[in-house]
């Protein structure tokens, strides 16, 4: 179980995959890019969606609606069974397959869904994902933060405006 840290559903629960395949952003980085960028108003993306949790978390604190974008059918299941839990159903868009697939079909079907923030937390594998194509997605204004290893941080992420540590994650946050 995971506990939504902050908004009007601090204290509430959701469930989490369990598997060694999962890794649910931490309480204390969650709550670090919420007191960064603060609350959101309009539309978010959770990239690698994982628990659904930087989701549910953007939603409690006034996200309009979240897309979340996950391969793993189990952790679909899971992500809206939450949903439906917290009663949030109908303010979330779930797609079951991997995150470049997702943003294939967007580019051809000129899909112009701009979102104020994003947040992606890849698995920590030797070849983390070049998420710079999604930068493309966030409206003027917006921002997006992608979690990384700290131990093997991709040469790309000098490019954001803002690096912060936090143990085995960094965040790098593009406003």
């Amino acid at each position: 179980m995971i506990r939504i840290s902050g908004g009007n559903l601090r204290g509430r629960y959701i469930k989490s995959p369990g598997t060694r395949h999962t890794r649910p952003t931490g309480a204390k980085v969650r709550q670090a890019v919420f007191n960064i960028i603060g609350n959101i108003d309009g539309f978010a993306l959770d990239l690698y969606a994982g628990s659904g949790i930087m989701g549910f978390e953007a939603l409690s604190r006034g996200a309009e609606r979240v897309d979340f974008v996950e391969k793993a059918p189990q952790a679909n299941t899971l992500i809206k069974a939450n949903a439906k839990s917290l009663d949030l159903f109908d303010f979330c868009q779930i797609w079951n397959m991997s995150v470049e697939l997702w943003l294939k079909k967007q580019k051809e079907q000129n899909k112009a869904s701009k979102y104020d923030f994003i947040y992606a937390d890849p698995p920590f594998l030797d070849q983390y994902p070049d998420l710079r194509p999604f930068l493309a997605l966030r409206k003027s204004g917006g921002v997006a933060v992608f979690e990384m290893p700290s131990r093997n941080l991709p040469p790309w992420s000098d490019e954001s405006t803002e690096i912060r540590r936090y143990g085995e994650s960094t965040l790098a946050l593009f406003f």
